[in-house]
């Protein structure tokens, strides 16, 4: 499957970058190869529009995948936002404003830290 490799290169980028803003499109592509290995599919059978439910992400993947965007983006997911946001292309807007909102929030990001 060479599709997934070369995004899994993207993706290795992605994850390494934590001071890189990322994108959606990115995030999206993160998505799609986490999903394609989980049910073994290419890449190009994983539609980030179709419902996590419909591309056959039962709750123990949707755990995997919660946990592996956690640990890759240093942010916080509540399972039953998987709920709220129940495509790839919309989980991933969660993640660029979760993932923006956490560098915004840490010391040497470029923005004066004021003391109390």
């Amino acid at each position: 499957m060479p599709e997934t490799e070369n995004n899994g290169t993207a993706t290795r980028k992605i994850m390494h970058n934590d001071r890189h803003r990322i994108t959606e499109s990115e995030v999206v592509s993160l998505l799609v190869v986490h999903i394609a290995r989980l049910r073994k599919l290419p890449t190009s059978a994983v539609d980030p529009t179709r419902s996590f439910n419909s591309l056959g992400i039962d709750s123990l993947d949707a755990v995997t995948l919660v946990g592996d965007v956690e640990s890759r983006f240093g942010i916080q997911i509540d399972m039953a936002e998987i709920f709220d946001y129940p495509t790839p292309a919309a989980l991933a807007r969660l993640i660029c404003m979760r993932h923006q909102d956490s560098r915004e929030d840490r010391p040497g990001n470029g923005q004066a830290v004021h003391s109390p």
